[in-house]
């Protein structure tokens, strides 16, 4: 019996070992298979509804193949236009943007479980639907909503979290990188500083940096710092190219966090739905106007008295 036992060992370890590098332990022809249909989630404070799939196993050797990540979401608008901006839909923005951005609060579903600070990369799109006024008003709110995060008392503190930003035009001239700026104060100032130019804003470009930046610049290796982005845009990409294959990378490497602003389009609307991580609702933010925005920092602030979750810090700040 034991010399059965060992024999059959042995041949499991062999087969283990001849099976080719795609991951199937039989290396033969495969199927892709797909998680089930999600159910229904409402993105906050919107009359829209998303459900998603995901790939279990990809496809072999001539097997089915898995579709296209963009028909792996599925969008069902009841009445579009119907909250924009109004009470309502703020406050439930303001609800998802605290417990899945913000995370001053543990969250309602996990409230044993720590925050880690981050490297957080901003993309700001030009928003060429705001004009200069509400684009120097955005960049203020954003600021500002920076200075919401953990830890306390200074969040952008040398040894917390860390901060870039690129975009803003075609040319990426106006960029801040990693470990720049000590402290919120520094990290405010470097955002209302930036100014926008007469070149258009492409999200494949900025997509494309922001990848090579996490990647490959500036990024903290320790798993207990997370990767984050957070692109503020029009929806409009502005350029050709593959975008929602460079959005796709991004995913891969972090999580993507959208904040849509301003006079988008339906086709800029889906095109966002896919930027984000998943689920859509835990990572997509939307107002229609700068005044929207206005509201949304004032109802978080409002709400922004409570104190900070604990922290899991890295070993090498405690």
């Amino acid at each position: 019996m034991n010399y059965f036992s060992l024999d059959l060992v042995l041949l499991v370890f062999a087969v283990y070992n001849t099976a080719s590098c795609t991951g199937f332990i039989f290396d033969v022809r495969t199927d892709c298979l797909l998680t089930s249909w999600s159910s229904w989630a409402e993105v906050p404070g919107l009359d829209v509804h998303v459900h998603e799939r995901g790939i279990l196993r990809h496809e072999n050797k001539g097997g089915i193949p898995c579709p296209p990540r963009e028909t792996m979401r599925e969008v069902r608008a009841d009445d579009i236009m119907k909250r924009w901006d109004s009470p309502e839909h703020i406050q439930d923005t303001a609800r998802s943007l605290s417990e899945n951005f913000i995370r001053r609060n543990p969250k309602p579903d996990n409230p044993t479980e720590p925050g880690h600070i981050r490297d957080l990369l901003i993309v700001l799109d030009s928003v060429e639907s705001l004009d200069d006024e509400a684009f120097n008003s955005t960049k203020q709110n954003l600021a500002e909503l920076l200075g919401m995060f953990c830890p306390d008392p200074d969040p952008f503190a040398k040894l917390y979290n860390h901060a870039v930003l690129i975009g803003v035009s075609n040319s990426h001239d106006e960029v801040f990188e990693f470990n720049n700026y000590d402290g919120i104060a520094a990290v405010k100032d470097a955002i209302l500083q930036v100014h926008r130019d007469s070149n258009r804003s492409c999200m494949k470009s900025n997509l494309d940096a922001a990848f090579t930046m996490l990647t490959q610049t500036g990024i903290r290796s320790d798993i207990l710092v997370d990767k984050d982005v957070l692109i503020l845009t029009d929806g409009y990409s502005n350029c050709s190219g593959d975008v929602l294959a460079s959005a796709l990378r991004l995913r891969g490497i972090a999580r993507v966090f959208s904040l849509l602003i301003g006079s988008f389009s339906s086709n800029g609307f889906n095109d966002v739905l896919n930027y984000v991580t998943t689920p859509v609702p835990e990572h997509l933010f939307i107002v229609k106007t700068q005044q929207g925005f206005d509201q949304l920092m004032t109802t978080l602030e409002s709400q922004n008295n409570a104190s900070c979750m604990p922290f899991d810090l890295p070993s090498t700040m405690k």
